[in-house]
């Protein structure tokens, strides 16, 4: 249990993933009841319902589209390629 879903304005319609649209209203309708809602257990049961509402109508979300390219010459040795760095020179050397 983090922050309070009310606070956060990606929440509300059309600022979802992808500008998502909320058809079946479930989302719509958690977040006037969060709203009303008194307790910290029945807040929490609430969001966990929302959670359920991302799970079932979002078909994806879309990640990070890209694509990483990276050269490196020939004679480099121990370079290494992660996405999280795409490039780490740390013991890496030039052979002869």
């Amino acid at each position: 249990w983090a922050a309070n879903p009310l606070l956060n304005s990606s929440l509300a319609k059309n600022k979802y993933w992808n500008k998502y649209q909320d058809e079946s209203g479930r989302m719509t309708a958690g977040m006037q009841k969060l709203a009303r809602a008194s307790s910290a257990s029945e807040q929490l049961a609430i969001v966990k319902e929302m959670q359920n509402v991302f799970w079932e109508d979002i078909p994806y979300i879309s990640f990070g589209d890209t694509f990483l390219t990276m050269g490196v010459r020939a004679d480099i040795e121990g370079a290494e390629t992660l996405f999280s760095m795409p490039v780490n020179v740390y013991n890496a050397w030039r052979s002869k």
